[in-house]
C-alpha cells in the first residue's frame, strides 16, 4: 500500500509580552501553500475522524506566553506536490475585544531539500518572522511566497539564526517555536544514496559508487524501498551488455543477505517469495547473474587468501544463495516463456558448473586460509534451501550426484552440524522419493550418520551443549530416515544397510553406559534406536538374520548376543518420564516383536547345538534374562493401573507379560533333553517371574518346579539344593520385594502337590516338600502383609519373630542368623535395646572362641568367630546398658572376663571390663529405674493378621506408660479397630467378623525371685518384682449374694485371672502370646488378707526408702499414715472387724478360723510399721505438718490400744511358710515366695513357730528365722491357681543367694526358641 503523509506535532513556544502587561491569546493557524503561493485544499487531517481541513487552528491557551500544545496533525498530500510546497504558521492573538485579529508572527517549513529526500524526522526549531507592513502586499494581504521577498533564506530545514541573512526588522530573535515531524512514505526517501538508486539512469558516469553506496543506506530505509530497489537492481542486470553488473550483483547480494539472514526481518522472506512469484519481470538477468557468481566463486577457488571486502561479499553470497538462485531460475523460466524458445541444456550446464564449483569449494584444505572455514560454512548450511528449486530444475541423477560430494567433502571437526543439517535437509527433500537419485544418496547419507556416531567428538564432548545439539540433527536425520523407509517394501535394500550399517553402530553406543548417565544423550540414542527397530519389520529381520548375510554360525551368534545385551540395557535404563505411558508401551510392543524374531534364530541348529552335540548354554540364559527383565517392567504391571487404562492397554497390545511368558515356556520345551544344564540357573528367573499377579502367568511357569525338582533329583538324589534355592529365593522375593499374595500361595500348593501325589516315585518327598514351602510362603505372606497394611512394629516384629524360628526349627542357619541382624537392627530401631540386646545373644551363644574364619554379615565383616562372638558380647552389653537392664548386662561381661582372663590374655581389655562391671553395679543401687507395667491384649476378629486373629498377648509397657496411653498407641497402630469397653469373651459373631476389636487391661506380675526381706536394697527389689517374670495375674471385683450397704467388704469377692506367657520378660519381644490361663474366685477373707499385707509392703517400702535419704517422699509418708491410721472414706480396719471379727462370723465360717488369725496378725504387723512410720514423720516434718502429726498421733495410740498388746505380739496359731513351685523352671533351685496369703507368708521378723500342723503338710521349726517347706502333690501349672500353690507345691532345692542368679535363668532362650511348640515339660 502507498503512503505519503507527514505527521506534525505543535510542541511548545515561547512569546514575549513586549509592552503588553499580559500574555497573549496565542492561536496557531496551519496551512499547506505551494509555491507559487495557492492554498491546497483539504490536506490537513486533525484525527479523531474528523473530515480534512484546508486551514487548521490550534487550542488557544488565556495569557499565556509559553504554551505547550502537543496538537498533533497530519499532511496527506501526493507525491508530486511535496516538491513545490511548503507549510505555513501564523500566530495571532485571539480577543472578543479586538476584531482586527491579523497574524503578528508567521514561520514556514519546506518539505523537501533541494536534491529531492524529504525533510528529516526529529524537531524543528523554527525561525519565526514579525509580520510588517513590508511583509504585506499592497492590499494588505500575506505575501504568496517568502522565498521570492527574502531570496538570502535558505531553504534548509531546520533553520538556525545562524543561517539567516536579513534585515532585523523581520526577524523576532525573542520569539521560539518548536515542532516535531515523522515521514510515512513509500514513495519519496530522507535518504539520497536510495534516491540515486532509484534514478540510476540520470547517473550512469556515478553508477560504481552509487552501487557501492547500497552498503551505507540504513536497513529499515532498505526494507522500505524494497520493491524500488529490486526493480532498479534487476533493470540494471537485465542489460545485455553492461561494465556495471558486478557493482550491482554486490548490491542485490547484499540485499537479500540482509533479508535471509537478520532475524528481524525474517518475516519478509514471504515478501521476497511473493516479490519472484509475482512482480519479479527480469528475463535476461540470470546471464550476468550465473557469469558473475561463476566469477566470484573462481576467485575464492583459486586466488587464495582474500581480502577483507572480497571475503565479506562471498560470505553475503551463501547467506543470500537460496534467493539467489531463486531469482536465476525464475529469471531464465521468464526468458523461455518470452522468447518461445529453450536453450535448457545449457542453462542446466551452466547451473551445474557453479554446482561444481560449491563442490571444489568445499574441498579445499582451510589451513592455510583462516576466512576459507567461516565460507564453507556459511556453504553447506544454506545450500540446503536451495534444494526445491535445483529439484524443479535440474535432472534428479546429475542433482544427486552433486549434493552427494558436497555432504561427503570438507573438514569434518569445523562442519558437523552443518552438515547434519545438509544432510536433515536432503532426506527431506522430494529427490530422495526418485529411485535412481535415492539409491545415490541413500548409502552417503547412511555413511555419514554412522560416521558421525562412530566420531570421537561424541565420545568425548557427549554433554557439551554444542555436541547435544549436534545428536539432536543426527537423529533428527535418523527419525526422518526411518519415516522414509517406513512400512514399504520397495524400500528393502535401504532396510538392510540401515541393519547391516546403523545399528551396530547405534547398539556400540547403548553399551557406553557412561554416555547413556546424560540423561538428554541416552533419550536421543535410544529413541534412534528404538525407532530403527520399529522400521524394520519382522520379516525382513527374520531375513537379516539369516546365515546368507553372516558368513560364519560364530558371527551370527556374536550378533545375537550383541542385540541381547542391547535391548537388555534398554529394559534397565527407564528414561522416559514415568507418565510417558504410551511411549513406554509403544517402546515394549517393539521390542517384544524384536526379542520373538531373535529367538526364532535361536532355533537354528547351528546356534542351539555345538560340534560336541552341547547346548549354547549362556546365549539361551541370555534369553531368559532377558525375558525375565522384559515382564518385570513397571509399566507392564496393569494391575496398578486404573480399570479404564488397564483395558485400553489390553485392546491395543494385550498383556505382553504373558506373550513373552509363553515364548519363553515355548523354548524352554523345545530344549527338553538339555535342562539339566540350566538348573539351578534358570530356577530364579522362572521363580521370580511366577510371582507375579496374572494367574494366567502362574498357572504356566508354576509346573515347570515340578520338572526341575524332578531333573534335581534325578541328577542328585535329592531335593536340598532345589530346597534351599526355593526357601532363598522366597524369601528374598516376597518379603524383600513384597511380591506374592494369598492367591499365590494356594496356586503353588494346589498344582505341584498335584503333580506330585501323581509322581510314584516322588510322591512323599515331593508332598512333603510342597508342605514346607507352603509354611514358608504363609510366614511370608503375614510378614508382607503387616507390612503393607499395619503400621503397628509391634506386629510387625511378631511376623518377623516367626521367620526367624521357623528358619532355625529348618536348620537353615544362614537365613537364621541373617534374620537375626535384621530383626535386631528393626529393635534397635524402635529404641528396644533389650530385646535388641536378648536377639544377638541368640547367636553369640553358639558361637566358639575360635580362630576360624567367618563370612561377612549385615555389618559385620570377615573375621575370625573369636573376634565375631566378642563384638556381639560387647554390643549386647550396650544394649543392656542402654536398656538399664545392668544386670543382665553385668553377666555378659562376666563371659567376657573369663575369655580375656583365661584365653586371650587381654589383661588391658580386662580390666577394662572390670571398670565397667563395677560401674554397673553402682547404676543398680544409685540410679532410679522406672517399673515397667504390664498389659493384657486381646485380638478378636478376622481382620488382624492370621497369627494374631482371636489370640491374647501379654505387652511390656515402655516408661512410665500407663493403660490410658498404651490404649492410645494401640488406636494409632490399629486405627480401624474398636476397642471393646468390657473384658468377657466376646461372642461368635465377634470372632468370626471381618473387622478389628481389641480388649486390654492392666495385669500385675508375679515375682518369681526370692530376696529376703532385710538388709536389701529397695531397688534391687522393686527390680525383681517386675522382671524376669512369665506369670500375670488381673482380678476383677465382684459382690456375690446380697451387698451389705453397711459394709461391702462383707460380700467383696474377687474373680482372679492368671495368664501364663510363651515367654519371659523382658525378652526378644515386647510381647509374648498367652499360653494358658485359669480364673478363681478370691473370697472376702482372702481378699482382706492380701489388701492389708500389700498395704504394709508399701508402707515398709516407703519407710525404707525415706530412711536411705530420699526425704522428698515425707509427703508420701504423711497421706499413707493418714490413709491407714484414719480412713475416713472407706471405713479401715474397723470394715474388718465388723465383717470378720464377729462371733457370727466365726460360727458361720468355722473352717477359716486360722485365716481370722492370720489376717489379726497382719494388722499387728501393719501398726508396728505404722509406729515406725509416726516416728520417722515426727523426726522429718516441716513445722506445718506438726499438727497433724499430733492428730495422728492421738488416732494411732487408740488404734494400738484396740489391736496391739505388748504380751501377745504373735497369735500362736499363726503359720508363717514359703512355697517353691515351678520345678522344671530354671529358678527352680530358688525359693520362690507369693505375695503374702494365707498359704505362702513368710516373716523375717519371726522368732517362733507353733507345733501345730495342717492336715495336708507338714512344717520344719529352724530356731531364730523360720523357713516352713510343704510336700504337696504335682499339678500342671497351666491348672495351678494362686491360692493353690502351697496344697500343691513339689519338692524344692536348697535356696540359692540373689548374688547367683544367672541371666539364662532369667529369660529362657531355649524356650523363646521353641516358641510355637508345646512343651509340656517346660514352665515360664
Amino acid at each position: 500500500m502507498k503512503r505519503n503523509d507527514l505527521y506534525i506535532r505543535l510542541k511548545t513556544g515561547s512569546f514575549p509580552k513586549y509592552t503588553k502587561k499580559t500574555d497573549k491569546n496565542l492561536e496557531i493557524e496551519v496551512q499547506v501553500k505551494r509555491n507559487d503561493g495557492s492554498i491546497i485544499q483539504d490536506c490537513i487531517l486533525p484525527g479523531n475522524g474528523e473530515p480534512p481541513l484546508t486551514n487548521y487552528f490550534s487550542t488557544v491557551f488565556y495569557h499565556n506566553g509559553r504554551p505547550v500544545w502537543n496538537d498533533i496533525i497530519k499532511l496527506s498530500l501526493p507525491a508530486n506536490e511535496y516538491c513545490n510546497s511548503h507549510i505555513e504558521f501564523l500566530f495571532r492573538h485571539k480577543s472578543n475585544n479586538d476584531k482586527d485579529e491579523r497574524p503578528f508572527s508567521l514561520a514556514f517549513l519546506r518539505l523537501m531539500r533541494e536534491d529531492g529526500t524529504l525533510i528529516n524526522d526529529g524537531d524543528h526549531d523554527m525561525m519565526v518572522y514579525k509580520v510588517t507592513s513590508s511583509l504585506l502586499t499592497k492590499d494588505g494581504d500575506m505575501p504568496k511566497f517568502l522565498g521570492s521577498e527574502f531570496k538570502d533564506l535558505k531553504p534548509l530545514v531546520p533553520l538556525t539564526r545562524d543561517e539567516i541573512r536579513i534585515t532585523k526588522d523581520h526577524i523576532a530573535n525573542r520569539e521560539i517555536f518548536l515542532i516535531e515531524t515523522i515521514a510515512c512514505s513509500t514513495m519519496l526517501t530522507k535518504n539520497v544514496n536510495i534516491l540515486n538508486i532509484l534514478s540510476w539512469q540520470k547517473k550512469s558516469g556515478m553508477l560504481p559508487s552509487v552501487l557501492t553506496a547500497v552498503k551505507d543506506i540504513p536497513d529499515e530505509d532498505m526494507v522500505l524501498f524494497l520493491d524500488e530497489l529490486l526493480h532498479a537492481i534487476f533493470r540494471l542486470l537485465n542489460e545485455e551488455q553492461s561494465l556495471h553488473h558486478s557493482y550491482a550483483l554486490a548490491a542485490l547480494i547484499h540485499l537479500l543477505s540482509l533479508l535471509s539472514m537478520e532475524k528481524k526481518y525474517f518475516h519478509f522472506k514471504k515478501y521476497l517469495d511473493q516479490y519472484c512469484d509475482r512482480q519479479f519481470y527480469s528475463t535476461m538477468a540470470y546471464r550476468a547473474m550465473l557469469a558473475q557468481s561463476m566469477a566470484l566463486l573462481q576467485k575464492v577457488i583459486f586466488a587464495g587468501e582474500l581480502l577483507e571486502y572480497e571475503q565479506t561479499m562471498v560470505r553475503k553470497f551463501f547467506k543470500a544463495v537460496t534467493y539467489f538462485l531463486k531469482f536465476v531460475i525464475k529469471s531464465r523460466l521468464l526468458h523461455v516463456q518470452a522468447m518461445g524458445v529453450s536453450t535448457g541444456d545449457q542453462f542446466e550446464s551452466e547451473l551445474l558448473g557453479l554446482l561444481d564449483l560449491f563442490v571444489k569449494l568445499m574441498k579445499i584444505d582451510s589451513k592455510d586460509n583462516i576466512s576459507l572455514p567461516v565460507v564453507q560454512a556459511m556453504a553447506i548450511q544454506n545450500i540446503p534451501y536451495c534444494f526445491p528449486d535445483l529439484i524443479s530444475t535440474l535432472p534428479p541423477v546429475e542433482l544427486s550426484l552433486r549434493l552427494g560430494e558436497i555432504m561427503s567433502v570438507g573438514r569434518e571437526d569445523k562442519l558437523i552440524r552443518y552438515r547434519l543439517i545438509y544432510i536433515l535437509h536432503t532426506i527431506r527433500s522430494s529427490i530422495m522419493l526418485n529411485t535412481e537419485a535415492r539409491c545415490i544418496l541413500f548409502p552417503k547419507i547412511v555413511y555419514q550418520i554412522v560416521k558421525y556416531l562412530r566420531s570421537p567428538q561424541l565420545s568425548i564432548h557427549s554433554g557439551a551443549s554444542h555436541s547435544t545439539s549436534n545428536l539432536n540433527y543426527a537423529v533428527l536425520c535418523m527419525l526422518n530416515l526411518y519415516s522414509l523407509i517406513y512400512g514399504k517394501e520397495e524400500y528393502s535394500n535401504e532396510i538392510q544397510l540401515l541393519c547391516k550399517e546403523l545399528m551396530p553402530a547405534l547398539s556400540q553406543i547403548l553399551q557406553n553406559t557412561q554416555l547413556l548417565e546424560d540423561t538428554k544423550f541416552g533419550v536421543h540414542i535410544i529413541s534412534s534406536f528404538i525407532g530403527l527397530l520399529d522400521c524394520i519389520q519382522d520379516e525382513q529381520f527374520s531375513l537379516y538374520m539369516s546365515m546368507d548375510n553372516f558368513p560364519s554360525a560364530e558371527e551370527l551368534e556374536e550378533f545375537i548376543s550383541h542385540m541381547f545385551n542391547v535391548i537388555s540395557l534398554l529394559l534397565e535404563n527407564s528414561i522416559y518420564p514415568v507418565d510417558w505411558m504410551i511411549v513406554q508401551l509403544r517402546k515394549d510392543f517393539i521390542l517384544l516383536t524384536k526379542i520373538t524374531s531373535i529367538s526364532d534364530a535361536l532355533d537354528l541348529e547351528v546356534l542351539c547345538i555345538s560340534e560336541n552335540n552341547e547346548i549354547n548354554k549362556k546365549l539361551w540364559l541370555s534369553f531368559f534374562k532377558l525375558s525375565a527383565k522384559f515382564c518385570l517392567q513397571e509399566e507392564l504391571q496393569l494391575e496398578f493401573l486404573s480399570e479404564f487404562s488397564r483395558q485400553n492397554i489390553l485392546e491395543r497390545y494385550g498383556d505382553m507379560r504373558i506373550t513373552m511368558i509363553e515364548l519363553m515356556v515355548g523354548k524352554w520345551r523345545h530344549i527338553e533333553k538339555f535342562h539339566f544344564v540350566f538348573i539351578p540357573s534358570v530356577f530364579e528367573i522362572f521363580l521370580h517371574l511366577s510371582l507375579l499377579p496374572p494367574k494366567t502367568l502362574r498357572t504356566i511357569l508354576i509346573p515347570l518346579f515340578y520338572d526341575i525338582m524332578k531333573i534335581s533329583f534325578r541328577e542328585e538324589f535329592s531335593t536340598f539344593k532345589i530346597e534351599s534355592e526355593f526357601i532363598d529365593k522366597f524369601d528374598t522375593y516376597i518379603s524383600g520385594s513384597s511380591m506374592g499374595d494369598t492367591d499365590y500361595v494356594l496356586i503353588f500348593n494346589t498344582l505341584l502337590k498335584d503333580l506330585f501325589q501323581k509322581d510314584e516315585v516322588l510322591s512323599s518327598i515331593g508332598t512333603a516338600l510342597i508342605k514346607q514351602l507352603t509354611d514358608l510362603l504363609v510366614r511370608l505372606m503375614d510378614f508382607k502383609t503387616v507390612e503393607r497394611q499395619f503400621d503397628a512394629p509391634d506386629i510387625k516384629m511378631k511376623a518377623m519373630f516367626n521367620l526367624l524360628n521357623y528358619y532355625k526349627e529348618m536348620g537353615r542357619d544362614e537365613m537364621y542368623i541373617r534374620y537375626i541382624y535384621r530383626f535386631c537392627k528393626m529393635l534397635v530401631d524402635r529404641s528396644y535395646f533389650i530385646e535388641a540386646g536378648y536377639t544377638l545373644l541368640l547367636h553369640a551363644d553358639v558361637l566358639n572362641w575360635t580362630s576360624v574364619r567367618m563370612k561377612p554379615v549385615g555389618d559385620y565383616p570377615a573375621q575370625s568367630e573369636s573376634e565375631r562372638k566378642e563384638r556381639l558380647y560387647l554390643e549386647i552389653i550396650d544394649y543392656f546398658d542402654k536398656g538399664k537392664m545392668w544386670e543382665y548386662a553385668i553377666e555378659q561381661a562376666k563371659k567376657l572376663t573369663q575369655y580375656y582372663e583365661t584365653q586371650s590374655f587381654s589383661f588391658s581389655s580386662l580390666a577394662s571390663m572390670y571398670n565397667r562391671i563395677a560401674s554397673f553395679y553402682s547404676k543398680i543401687i544409685d540410679e532410679v529405674r522406672p517399673s515397667p507395667e504390664y498389659f493384657r491384649v486381646a485380638f478378636y476378629g478376622m481382620g488382624f493378621p492370621q497369627f494374631i486373629q482371636n489370640s491374647q498377648f501379654i505387652y511390656r509397657g515402655l516408661d512410665f506408660e500407663n493403660l490410658q496411653s498404651f490404649n492410645e498407641r494401640l488406636s494409632v497402630e490399629f486405627p480401624n479397630a474398636k476397642i471393646m469397653k468390657t473384658l468377657r469373651y466376646p461372642d461368635v459373631e465377634i470372632l468370626e467378623s471381618d473387622d478389628q476389636y481389641l480388649q486390654s487391661c492392666k495385669v500385675d506380675p508375679i515375682c518369681e525371685i526370692f530376696l529376703p526381706e532385710e538388709d536389701v536394697n529397695e531397688r534391687i527389689k522393686s527390680f525383681y518384682k517386675v522382671n524376669s517374670v512369665c506369670r500375670f495375674r488381673h482380678s476383677r471385683p465382684f459382690h456375690k449374694g446380697e451387698k451389705d450397704k453397711s459394709n461391702e467388704f462383707k460380700t467383696l469377692w474377687l474373680e482372679r485371672t492368671i495368664y501364663v506367657t510363651n515367654g519371659k520378660f523382658p525378652g526378644l519381644l515386647k510381647s509374648f502370646p498367652v499360653k494358658s490361663s485359669e480364673i478363681r474366685d478370691v473370697s472376702p477373707l482372702e481378699y482382706a488378707l492380701e489388701t492389708v499385707e500389700s498395704s504394709s509392703m508399701e508402707l515398709k517400702e516407703l519407710i525404707s526408702s525415706i530412711k536411705s535419704g530420699n526425704a522428698q517422699y515425707i509427703n508420701q509418708l504423711s497421706m499413707r499414715l493418714n490413709g491407714i491410721i484414719d480412713a475416713a472414706v472407706m471405713g479401715g480396719l474397723k470394715n474388718y472387724e465388723d465383717a470378720f471379727f464377729t462371733e457370727e462370723y466365726l460360727l458361720s465360717h468355722p473352717d477359716k478360723t486360722d485365716d481370722i488369725s492370720l489376717l489379726k496378725a497382719h494388722i499387728r504387723e501393719q501398726i508396728e510399721i505404722c509406729q515406725e512410720g509416726i516416728r520417722l514423720h515426727g523426726k522429718l516434718c516441716e513445722e506445718s505438718l506438726y499438727p497433724f502429726h499430733q492428730r495422728i498421733e492421738s488416732q494411732f495410740s487408740i488404734l494400738k490400744k484396740k489391736y496391739y498388746t505388748g504380751k501377745n505380739r504373735r497369735d500362736s496359731n499363726v503359720t508363717e511358710s514359703v512355697i517353691f513351685d515351678q520345678p522344671n523352671s530354671p529358678y527352680e533351685d530358688l525359693l520362690v515366695p507369693q505375695s503374702r496369703t494365707r498359704e505362702n507368708s513368710y516373716s523375717a521378723k519371726s522368732t517362733r513357730v507353733s507345733t501345730k500342723t495342717k492336715a495336708y503338710g507338714k512344717q520344719i521349726s529352724i530356731t531364730g528365722k523360720v523357713l516352713v517347706k510343704t510336700s504337696l502333690p504335682t499339678k500342671s501349672v497351666s491348672s495351678i491357681s494362686e491360692d493353690d500353690e502351697l496344697e500343691q507345691g513339689r519338692p524344692q532345692k536348697p535356696l540359692k543367694p540373689i548374688s547367683s542368679l544367672k541371666l539364662s535363668d532369667a529369660p529362657d532362650l531355649q524356650l523363646f526358641e521353641n516358641f510355637n511348640r508345646n512343651n509340656s515339660s517346660s514352665n515360664c
